[in-house]
Formats: structure tokens, C-alpha cells, sequence
């Protein structure tokens, strides 16, 4: 995966990345969570160091919210994680904890239900079913949504949401 822009973590970041998955304890929700503020980091950062401080702050908070109860402390890192959502994907996450345990969200509905929702914001001459698509990739990028099938096109076809981030929604 070219999460990094190539094959391989810049070995600035491979330091602080270890020690940020030994902190997640082998639970693999927080892992996976933790990874998604870490890309979204990453990938919104301005250069090395503002990265590598951003990622020395999520490793603080892992750290800390882990050497409690592990469950309290997952709680604790999907609220960071929302907390580092962007307001416009907020409502939409929130929205998906409606939807029954181990349900198959269909995303055609979904997004219909966004938009009537009010959701999602018109923007250019992008539709809002365009719209509602890219948050959907970005809670999935995320690691907020999973991914059950997608389309020929590559695209989500159906996805679901873990149940403790059910539960926080």
C-alpha cells in the first residue's frame, strides 16, 4: 500500500509508528483506528516534523488512555478519533450508528438518506451523490467504516461499522 506516497514509511515516521502500535496492545481496533488519524496526519501535515509532532501527540494519548481498562480506553481513542474528524463528516458518522449491529449498509441508501439528511453540502458542479461518496471514503481511509463489497468500478457497494464504534455513535 503507497499510504506514504511509495512502498515503504519514511524512516522518520518507522520509530514513532512502532512504538504507537506496541501501545496499542495488539487490540486491533485501536490499531486500526490509531492508523486512520495517523494517515489523515500524514497526509494533511505541512512537512516532516509537523507529522512527526502530530504523531508524538497520538502516541501521548494512546498511551495514556491504553493504561487504563482497555475497554474504557478504546472508548477514549474513538472519541480522539472523532474529535479529529472534520465537522462536515461528523453528522455522517454518527448518522451510521441508526443502523442495526452487524448490519450490511447499503451506501446507495445511505447516501440518500445523507443527502435528505441535509448532510452533505453542494459544492460546485459536483453532485451531492459524489459528495456523500467522498466522506464515505474518507471515514473509510478513516478506518471508521468497513468496506464489505465494492462495486466493478471500485467504489462501496456495502459497508459496516464495528460495534464499539456503533456504540460511540
Amino acid at each position: 500500500m503507497e499510504v506514504f506516497g511509495g512502498p515503504k514509511c519514511p524512516s522518520e515516521l518507522e520509530i514513532s509508528g512502532r512504538l504507537i502500535a506496541d501501545q496499542c496492545d495488539r487490540l486491533p481496533l485501536a490499531i486500526v483506528v490509531v492508523g486512520g488519524m495517523l494517515f489523515q496526519k500524514f497526509s494533511a501535515s505541512n512537512g516532516m516534523v509537523a507529522t512527526l509532532n502530530a504523531w508524538r501527540k497520538i502516541s501521548e494519548s494512546v498511551s495514556m488512555y491504553l493504561s487504563e481498562d482497555p475497554r474504557r480506553g478504546m472508548e477514549k481513542i474513538i472519541a480522539l478519533s472523532y474529535d479529529e474528524l472534520p465537522y462536515h463528516l461528523r453528522a455522517c458518522f454518527l448518522y451510521l450508528g441508526m443502523f442495526p449491529e452487524d448490519f450490511e449498509i447499503p451506501v446507495r441508501e445511505l447516501i440518500r438518506m445523507w443527502v435528505a439528511e441535509g448532510f452533505i453540502q453542494q459544492k460546485s458542479s459536483v453532485s451531492l451523490e459524489e459528495i456523500a461518496e467522498n466522506y464515505l471514503e474518507d471515514l473509510v481511509n478513516r478506518n471508521l467504516v468497513m468496506v464489505d463489497k465494492r462495486k466493478l468500478d471500485g467504489r462501496v457497494k456495502t459497508c459496516r461499522i464495528h460495534d464499539m464504534l456503533r456504540d460511540f455513535a
